[in-house]
């Protein structure tokens, strides 16, 4: 069941249990009056006929009655009007029953007598009229004036006689079963009181314990959610709600279990990938480590390609100048060519040698334009790998070799020539 309906059933039940209260007050009010009223007109009725009335005159002419002598139904007439509309119960049957009964005797000894003595066509009107007022003296009396005959006076005293006996005595059996009923009736209204009390108290009791149980209910699951949102708060992800209802409470635990499953799997993924980083982080740690090294020893070779190529720099400069030195000697033979035909073939050859050494140099200077281009491809891949990066260090500690023996050669060549110079200087003397 949804909280909201859960909610919607208490107040239900808190509207129903104070609708039965409000009936039971309006019950109980309404037997009271009820009460007051049935007990207020069965006496009024017993005090306006001279009678004994049990509260329920309605009750008190049956059809047995109904078929009896014509003169008792003025009576019913008389008191129908003051009980009509009371309830019923089995005491007031009781003293219907015993009323009846009374009045069949009552009228029987009446009806007999008069037969027999000849006076019911005389005694009809009397009869009337105390069945309407019920003053037996004064009827009485008024009966004696019209009548002045001995014996109808004496049949009369004795009907007045026997009526006041029967009278008294259903006036006193009957107001005794009138205050019986009095007590009955108030035992009942009691009864229906305290009844009316313990339903609505049994009905507030269990009303109450609903209640408990559905907001105990409610706050057990409730605390149990707070809890564990705590347990969450203190970065306790193994929490695990256990909730099966499909109300808006269990959705919400489902809603806060599969949270943390996906906040477990993505703490786990965090984790692989922080260990994963680590492992990186190690590994090129170790990388730059040898980098490092390799570096160094880039640097050391790069620092002895650097003395190796200043070395090769001055012998560079030395040859510039030795070749200088020859042109400048070029010159001086130039004046003397007109003067030296022979020796044209020979400087011709010693120009050739010296062409080809010049051609030499410039090789050598090409060629030390692709050492420079072979050393910084070798600076290159000396980041790769310092193994390659020696390997070619030494290649090119060999064409600096190559390039020191080309310099020799140079300075071979250099010597020839100022050889060739000082033969043709001679020979220019000699001449």
């Amino acid at each position: 069941m949804r909280v909201r309906n859960k909610l919607l059933l208490l107040n239900s039940v808190i509207i129903l249990v104070f609708v039965f209260l409000v009936f039971l007050i309006f019950y109980n009010s309404m037997m009271e009056n009820r009460y007051n009223e049935l007990i207020y007109s069965g006496y009024r009725a017993y005090a306006a006929t001279g009678h004994c009335n049990s509260a329920s005159y309605d009750l008190l002419f049956t059809a047995n009655l109904e078929q009896a002598s014509p003169l008792w139904k003025i009576k019913k007439d008389l008191f129908v009007n003051e009980t009509k509309g009371f309830l019923k119960n089995p005491l007031l049957e009781e003293i219907t029953t015993r009323y009846q009964e009374s009045m069949d005797m009552y009228q029987s000894v009446m009806v007999t007598y008069l037969v027999a003595t000849g006076a019911l066509e005389k005694t009809e009107i009397l009869l009337l009229t105390f069945i309407r007022q019920g003053d037996f003296d004064d009827q009485r009396n008024l009966f004696e004036q019209r009548n002045d005959s001995p014996g109808i006076a004496s049949m009369t005293n004795q009907i007045f006689a026997c009526t006041n006996l029967l009278n008294r005595a259903l006036e006193d059996n009957l107001f005794v079963l009138l205050g019986t009923a009095d007590r009955e009736m108030q035992a009942n209204r009691n009864n229906i009181m305290i009844s009316s009390i313990t339903a609505g108290t049994l009905a507030i009791l269990l009303a109450t314990v609903f209640i408990l149980l559905t907001t105990r209910s409610l706050s057990s699951r409730i605390k149990i959610i707070a809890d564990s949102m705590k347990s969450i708060a203190g970065r306790d992800f193994s929490v695990r709600i256990k909730d099966s209802s499909r109300d808006e409470l269990g959705d919400l635990s489902s809603a806060i279990n599969n949270t943390l499953d996906k906040l477990r799997d993505a703490f786990f993924g965090i984790k692989t990938t922080s260990e994963e980083t680590n492992a990186l982080a190690d590994s090129t740690a170790v990388i730059v480590a040898q980098s490092s090294i390799a570096l160094d020893s880039n640097t050391a070779g790069m620092s002895e390609i650097h003395r190796h190529y200043e070395t090769l720099a001055e012998i560079i400069q030395g040859s510039f100048t030795q070749t200088q030195q020859i042109l400048s000697r070029f010159t001086g033979l130039d004046e003397k060519l007109e003067k030296h035909i022979f020796l044209i073939s020979q400087l011709s050859v010693a120009i050739e040698e010296i062409v080809r050494s010049i051609t030499n140099i410039v090789s050598m200077t090409r060629g030390k334009k692709e050492l420079t281009a072979s050393v910084e491809r070798v600076i290159r891949q000396g980041e790769e790998s310092s193994t390659e990066t020696n390997t070619q260090i030494q290649s090119i500690l060999q064409n600096l070799s190559h390039i020191g023996e080309v310099i020799e050669i140079i300075a071979a060549i250099t010597g020839q020539t100022d050889l060739l110079s000082m033969n043709a200087a001679i020979e220019s003397a000699h001449a």
